[in-house]
Parts: C-alpha cells; sequence; structure tokens
C-alpha cells in the first residue's frame, strides 16, 4: 500500500522550500551589494581630508598660510605619484574638502561633525593655533588622528588614549636656543671678559605663552648655569601699547642683556621702546617673531643684532624619505617660491610638518584605519621622523606631546642691503650644517 503524505508533513515541506528560495535569493542580494555596490579597495581613486581653518576672522592670517600650505603639499605628494597604501594595493592620489570657520570655535565642532559625518572624510586634518582646544575635543570623540601645531596643557589629560598630537614643542622650550647662544658667548674664548654677559633682564607677556615661556627660561637659565646672572624680571599686559613703567624698572637693574618673551605683536613695541629709552645692552633678545616681516618693519635699523627663534627658515636643509621618496626642504620651498610667496611662516612650515607625519603614519600602516594609524603615529614619536618642523619629531606615548625639539638661533643683520633673519646657531642641526653666517656680538648699538 502506498504510503500518502500528511496534510502537516507537505506544509513543512513546502515551508523548507520557501526558506530556501529567501535565503538564496538573500545571499544573492548581499553578494551583489558588496561586490557590485560597494567601492572595492582597487577602486577607490582619493583619500580625502577634512579640513576647518580660519580664513575669516581674527585669525585669518593663520588660516591663510596653513591653506596655501596644504594646498601646494597635497599637490607635491600628487605630483610624486600620490600615497601608496597597501590595502588598496596602488598609490593613491590625496584632495581635501576645506570650510571656513571663521574664527569661531564653536563653527570649528560644527564644520568637524560635518566633513565625519556628512562627507566622511578619510582622515581630518585641521591643524589650528587658534582653536585648538575645539580640535582636540572633536579628535577625541571621533577617535581619529590628529596632528596639530597647537600645544596646550589639557593633552595631558588624554592619559595615554592618544588621538591629538602636537607637532611643536611646549612654550617652555621657545626660550632654550637664545640661552643657549648667550652660554655660548660665556664660554666663546675669543669674547673678551669684559664684553661677555653679566646681567640679565627678563620681561614677558602676561597671556599663557609669556608666562609658560617664562617659566621655560627661568628653567634653561639654571640647566646651562646662568640663572645667577637674571637681574630682574618684569611681566607686561599682552596687548599693552605704553610699556615706560616696565622699562623704567628694567632699566634700574642695569642689565646688559634684554631678554624680551612674548607675543611678536607686543615685544617688537617693548623693544623700540626701551631703545628710544636709551638702554644699553651687549645683547637683545627677542625669543618669538624676530623673523617677521612685521618685526622688522616696525625695528628697523634698531632690530640689527637681535637674536630670537627660527624653525622655518630655507637654509635648514632638512631632508629624508617621507612615503617611500626622497624630499628635501629645498625641493618644497622651491613650490612657493614658483607661486611668489618668498616668505613662509610658522604657521606655514607646521602645517607641513603636521601633514608629513600623518601621511607618513598612513603609508606605514598601509591602511586607512584610525587606530592603525594612530599607532603608527606613536611609533614614529618613539624612533624619530625627520619633518620640516625644527627636524626630527619626537612625541611622548602617553600625552602626544613633542619632546626634544630645538630651536635654531637667528639673528637680523644686514643681507645684500637689507635687514635679514640669518642662523647664527649652531653650525649643525640633526647631521645637516645650518649656520648662515657667524653672529654678531656685542650689538651694534652697544657702547661701552
Amino acid at each position: 500500500m502506498c504510503r500518502g503524505i500528511s496534510s502537516k508533513t507537505a506544509i513543512t515541506k513546502i515551508q523548507a522550500i520557501i526558506m530556501i528560495i529567501v535565503i538564496v535569493v538573500a545571499g544573492s542580494i548581499t553578494y551583489y551589494y558588496f561586490t557590485l555596490t560597494q567601492v572595492k579597495p582597487s577602486e577607490k581613486e582619493y583619500i580625502t581630508f577634512g579640513v576647518t581653518l580660519p580664513l575669516t576672522g581674527s585669525m585669518a592670517f593663520e588660516g591663510e598660510h596653513r591653506s596655501r600650505t596644504i594646498d601646494i603639499i597635497t599637490q607635491y605628494l600628487n605630483e610624486k605619484g600620490g600615497l601608496f597604501v597597501k590595502e588598496y594595493g596602488r598609490k593613491l592620489n590625496v584632495t581635501y574638502i576645506l570650510y571656513d570657520d571663521t574664527s569661531d570655535p564653536a563653527r570649528v565642532r560644527d564644520n568637524i561633525e560635518r566633513l565625519v559625518t556628512i562627507d566622511k572624510v578619510d582622515f581630518l586634518f585641521c591643524d589650528q593655533s587658534g582653536n585648538k582646544e575645539a580640535v582636540m575635543m572633536m579628535a577625541q570623540k571621533y577617535k581619529i588622528p590628529q596632528l596639530s601645531s597647537g600645544w596646550l596643557p589639557a593633552m595631558l589629560d588624554q592619559k595615554g588614549d592618544v588621538w591629538f598630537f602636537s607637532i611643536i614643542p611646549p612654550y617652555s622650550e621657545y626660550p632654550r636656543s637664545s640661552l643657549e647662544f648667550i652660554k655660548w658667548v660665556i664660554d666663546n674664548p675669543n669674547i673678551p671678559a669684559n664684553l661677555k654677559p653679566q646681567r640679565i633682564a627678563m620681561v614677558y607677556g602676561s597671556g599663557s605663552f609669556g608666562v609658560a615661556s617664562h617659566a621655560g627660561a627661568l628653567y634653561w637659565a639654571k640647566t646651562y648655569g646662568i640663572d645667577h646672572l637674571i637681574v630682574a624680571q618684569e611681566q607686561y599686559l599682552d596687548g599693552a601699547k605704553d610699556f615706560t613703567p616696565v622699562i623704567t624698572k628694567v632699566m634700574a637693574a642695569n642689565p646688559d642683556v634684554f631678554f624680551a618673551n612674548g607675543r611678536s605683536s607686543d615685544t617688537q613695541y617693548l623693544i623700540y621702546q626701551a631703545k628710544e629709552m636709551g638702554l644699553n645692552c651687549k645683547l637683545w633678545v627677542n625669543v618669538l617673531g624676530s623673523d617677521t616681516d612685521e618685526f622688522r618693519n616696525v625695528l628697523g635699523d634698531k632690530g640689527l643684532g637681535i637674536v630670537g627663534l627660527r624653525s622655518n627658515w630655507p637654509a635648514q636643509p632638512w631632508a629624508g624619505e617621507w612615503c617611500g621618496f626622497k624630499w628635501s626642504s629645498a625641493e618644497i620651498f622651491d613650490r612657493y617660491y614658483k607661486r611668489g610667496i618668498n616668505y613662509t611662516s610658522g604657521y606655514d612650515i607646521s602645517t607641513l610638518g603636521c601633514f608629513q607625519v600623518l601621511t607618513e603614519a598612513i603609508y606605514r600602516a598601509g591602511t586607512l584605519n584610525f587606530t592603525a594609524v594612530r599607532n603608527k603615529i606613536l611609533e614614529l614619536g618613539k624612533e624619530g621622523f625627520m619633518i620640516m618642523y625644527i627636524g626630527t619629531w619626537l612625541c611622548n606615548q602617553t600625552t602626544g606631546e613633542r619632546m626634544g625639539a630645538r630651536f635654531a638661533a637667528c639673528q637680523l643683520q644686514m643681507v645684500g642691503g637689507a635687514l635679514k633673519p640669518v642662523i647664527v646657531y649652531p653650525e649643525e642641526q640633526f647631521g645637516f650644517k645650518i649656520q648662515e653666517a657667524k653672529p654678531i656680538y656685542p650689538d651694534p648699538t652697544y657702547k661701552p
């Protein structure tokens, strides 16, 4: 007798057949989606960086210099064939999306939100000094590695979960080169004893840079064994126009070295007024900004002989390997000259340094994965990596702050009939000869 199939059993088999059909169709759809509609690694054409900068507002000067450098350096990298990424098996061109944040930290945060969530950029490149806190907060929020030329004590709050890295050293490092130069003068056997520095007056601004840099000046003076020469420490109010009260106190201490430490927009007038009031010094130091056009325009001939730091001068012949090819500072500076840009600021060169570290980390990671790239940045910061900004880059592995950077000391000298900053100390750095001229000492205006 032939057994029939019960209705219950039949329904079960029909359901099974339907389920198989559903699975096959779903699998086909999934396969189609991931193989045909998604961008395969081999199909990606660009690495897109998301950028927000103050193109307008109070910090527009910074934005102008950083934006032009981003354009120059991305074009330079593309001329080299692009950035090789192993997971894609080839070099990819680099491009960027740029928004103006109008110098407003709230707009900085909004722009980064848009770049990450709407534009879906591959990486952020929001190098800023003015609104660095906002950039740091967003880098931590989205766990996207960010290089910046802004430094702030809040970086210490990263506590090992580092996503924000500084390309510049702490402000306390800024006066180091000038004090090291003073130490060199003191130890120089060719300088008569009566002309060596004997009394140093330190004058500093009330803002975050002035206070932190002055603390560093005291530290380095002690480190070099010359802190006993400090005869005056006077603070002025940032933004002041009349420095007469401060200069009067300094003159009472009868110094032979005037050490100005603050924003160059202030110190240029501070030094000008001190010279106008008849302060007679063997050496004048302006820690930051004496290499700018504005400083020289304000001081005029009174700027001759002033010593300060220099971090971004073409005479520093840095060179190395970057993203698999050879590079040199001369070759990169040539890109500026071809655009009619004959002066590069710290904003330009620090942005170059940030871009070099980030792209080298992508190159070494071989992927666009944020964590993998962040880990490669840490490795670079541990082993040292030659960049445009102050040579070899090293970073603290738990805070992200730069370590061991040493600025060169430059001096305003007459070159071709014009007052120019030239590197006078040290003679060599990182194995490269960087000295452009012998230092002038004592100051040309000094009267024994």
